[in-house]
């Protein structure tokens, strides 16, 4: 028994050295795991911004200058109008420059908040990129407060940002069949009146 116990001792370093080479990997992997479940968890974050950023760009169905051009459009048939002779229109011409002046005004306050609206979007589209980017660097492994900060005020920002659009896009889209109506018969009553000189 004795002669055992000397055996072990003369050949105890061989007993440290595997139990070492067994418990460093495993010290290793479970230091790693961790900080590779959060950046998969902050990527995920991620990609919910990224989802919503969608939501938001689907929102925009005209060109970002498409209402402030029509908007200047207008204000060139409305000055053109008021030469017009209004004995020779109709109540319904009367009407629908009643329409067209409601359209006007729809589109005098909201052409430059749609433009403002796209212009956000892509400075969100850019933020939310530099974040994925800083994340997947593993910028905040180490720092998991200051993402959540940085992801605060992105979701922040792109809230706003999705209520505007909706906001904004439902106007604007709600009276875009008047405007291509009215618009139409305005130029035609101009034509008629006050045709162009060459």
């Amino acid at each position: 028994m004795h002669q055992i116990f000397n055996k072990i001792r003369q050949n105890s370093w061989v007993f440290i050295a595997v139990l070492l080479a067994l418990t460093l990997p495993l010290q290793q992997c479970t230091s790693e795991k961790p900080e590779k479940e959060t950046r998969v968890l902050m990527l995920q974050s991620v990609d919910t911004l990224w989802n919503e950023l969608q939501f938001v760009r689907a929102q925009f169905k005209f060109r970002m200058d498409e209402f402030v051009e029509r908007k200047t459009d207008m204000e060139k048939q409305l000055i053109k109008a008021q030469f017009l002779d209004g004995s020779k229109l109709n109540e319904t011409d009367k009407a629908t420059f009643d329409k067209f002046n409601g359209v006007y005004r729809v589109y005098k306050s909201l052409a430059s908040k749609y433009k403002q609206t796209v212009l956000a979007a892509e400075d969100v589209f850019f933020s939310i990129k530099g974040l994925e980017k800083e994340v997947k660097k593993g910028t905040y492994d180490e720092d998991i407060l200051n993402f959540k900060v940085e992801y605060a005020a992105l979701k922040k920002k792109l809230d706003e940002n999705k209520t505007m659009a909706v906001d904004v896009t439902e106007k604007l889209t709600a009276v875009e069949p008047l405007y291509l109506r009215t618009s139409e018969i305005i130029d035609g009553l101009l034509e008629a009146q006050l045709p162009e000189k060459p």
